[in-house]
C-alpha cells in the first residue's frame, strides 16, 4: 500500500527531530573533514569553496549536489571509499527525511538514519 509520504515525513521529522539534527551533525562533520583532507585533490577551487559553503548553510543535498560531479577526480587521487562513503550517507540521510520513495516507512526511516550516521563516521 502506498504511504502519504509527506504526511510521513513530517511527523517523523517532528518525533525525531533530536536523532535527525545529531546525524545531520554527523554528516556535515565529515563532509567537512572530507573536504579538508582531500584539499589536494585536483578540483577547481571554486567546486570547493561552494561545497564549503553548502556545509556552513547546513545543507547536505546542495553539497553532494556539488561534489557528486567530481567523483572521478576523487577516486583517481585515491579516495573512493571515503567519496562513496560521504555520498551514501547523503542519500540515506534524505531517504529518511524525504518524500522520494513511495513505500518508506517509519521503520525504513529509522534504518536509513542510522545508515546515514554510520558512513559518515567512517570519515576520519
Amino acid at each position: 500500500m502506498q504511504i502519504d509520504q509527506s504526511t510521513q515525513a513530517a511527523q517523523f521529522a517532528s518525533e525525531n527531530l533530536a536523532e535527525i539534527n545529531k546525524a545531520k551533525s554527523v554528516i556535515l562533520a565529515a563532509s567537512d573533514t572530507f573536504l579538508k583532507d582531500t584539499m589536494h585533490v585536483d578540483v577547481p577551487i571554486k567546486v570547493v569553496a561552494e561545497a564549503f559553503t553548502e556545509i556552513e548553510r547546513g545543507n547536505i543535498t546542495g553539497f553532494i549536489q556539488i561534489i557528486r560531479p567530481m567523483a572521478s577526480d576523487y577516486i583517481k587521487a585515491g579516495f573512493s571509499e571515503e567519496f562513496w562513503h560521504i555520498v551514501d550517507s547523503a542519500n540515506f540521510f534524505s531517504d529518511a527525511t524525504g518524500i522520494q520513495w513511495r513505500y518508506m516507512t517509519t521503520d525504513g526511516r529509522h534504518q536509513s538514519l542510522l545508515w546515514a550516521a554510520e558512513h559518515a563516521k567512517s570519515i576520519h
